[in-house]
């Protein structure tokens, strides 16, 4: 038997190598497209984890708004049949699921199919029993920042986690499941999955004054219409009634001048401020008038400029350094807002809040 030659032992060599290194490569490109399928499919449950975060806090705003108590949130759901549920001193619980069916909503659940989980500022529930306002403080906090409400997508179970129903360490992590109620934060690791998603206080009061200042001003609008001008103004701080001639401070939402709500004026009867506005408003609102005789004379800077007739503020929620409830103006308000009785005042879009200066307006022609 004759022995290879040299060349064709070298060339099997080659071909062995060739064979080696694309088995390398094939099992390297497996991995690679088994880590990239695996990253996306963790992407893709974020991804509608996320939606159903987003879903269900447009709804718990929604909420807030159309309540006759604007700024009222849903207590959570306490058994797991989608409805909120309260008691005499507020809610059953503080952390709970979701009360979807309360909300009008369809069943939500993240991507894992676990339901989601909602905690709330107890002073912002119906049966609450002080004021609901841009000024009630909130001991709820989602990474160090305060909020009115949290909704929590627990993710797929972690070691040791049996997905007991309404077990709070079966579905939540870390500080979410410490059994303190107020604190909660977004880590996302090894051994913590939860995404969590809050609404600022900033972010929440600016909606709601949103519709408070629509009310007042149809309040005052109508007022004008029947009666011929607007009402005169009361002292800031209180009490809420009309002062005669004085122009600027509180809506007078106890007693108007020259005619008092409820009352004939010449073109038809006055109308009334709303309950919600009286019992938890009152002390927030401040309010600048001109006379008929005045007509626009008052100037508006900042996002809306114009000159108006009328202009009401909300103070939005407190910033550092500011006390509540006092008559002191600067406690509640910013930037030109403060130089009050005066005929300028700022307006800006919410967008454009700051730490220093986020009070709402609504300028009227």
């Amino acid at each position: 038997m004759s022995r290879p030659s040299l060349k064709n032992t070298e060339r099997s060599r080659g071909a062995a190598i060739v064979i080696f290194i694309t088995l390398v490569l094939l099992a390297f490109t497996t991995l690679l497209v088994s880590q990239v399928s695996v990253n996306q499919k963790k992407s893709t449950r974020m991804q509608n984890s996320s939606k159903s975060l987003d879903a269900a806090n447009s709804a718990i705003l929604g909420y807030a708004l159309a309540q006759p108590i604007p700024g009222t949130l849903p207590c959570p759901d306490s058994t797991g049949d989608g409805i909120a549920n309260s008691n005499a001193g507020g809610c059953v619980t503080q952390l709970g699921l979701l009360p979807y069916f309360t909300l009008g909503l369809d069943k939500l659940t993240d991507s894992s199919g676990a339901n989601l989980w909602y905690a709330v500022e107890p002073d912002y529930t119906g049966n609450a029993p002080g004021q609901r306002n841009s000024s009630t403080i909130s001991s709820l906090t989602l990474n160090g920042l305060a909020v009115s409400h949290v909704i929590l997508a627990p993710g797929p179970p972690l070691d040791g986690q049996n997905r007991l129903p309404l077990s709070q360490a079966d579905f939540l992590e870390g500080t979410n499941s410490d059994g303190d109620l107020d604190t909660y934060d977004n880590v996302v690791s090894a051994t913590r999955n939860d995404l969590v998603l809050g609404s600022p206080l900033g972010s929440f009061w600016s909606l709601i004054e949103r519709r408070v200042l629509a009310e007042a001003a149809t309040l005052t609008n109508n007022y004008r219409a029947v009666c011929n001008q607007y009402p005169w103004a009361a002292n800031f701080g209180g009490p809420y009634n009309s002062i005669d001639t004085q122009q600027a401070g509180s809506l007078p939402v106890s007693s108007a001048l020259p005619f008092d709500w409820g009352t004939p004026c010449p073109m038809g009867t006055a109308p009334t401020p709303a309950a919600w506005i009286v019992n938890h408003w009152r002390d927030q609102l401040y309010y600048r008038m001109c006379t008929t005789v005045e007509g626009n004379c008052l100037t508006v800077l900042g996002s809306a400029s114009s000159p108006s007739a009328v202009i009401l503020l909300a103070p939005g929620s407190r910033l550092s350094g500011q006390t509540r409830p006092t008559a002191i103006v600067s406690d509640y308000f910013e930037a030109e807002n403060v130089s009050l009785p005066a005929d300028e005042f700022r307006f800006e879009n919410p967008i454009n809040h700051s730490g220093s200066y986020n009070d709402s307006s609504s300028p009227l022609p």
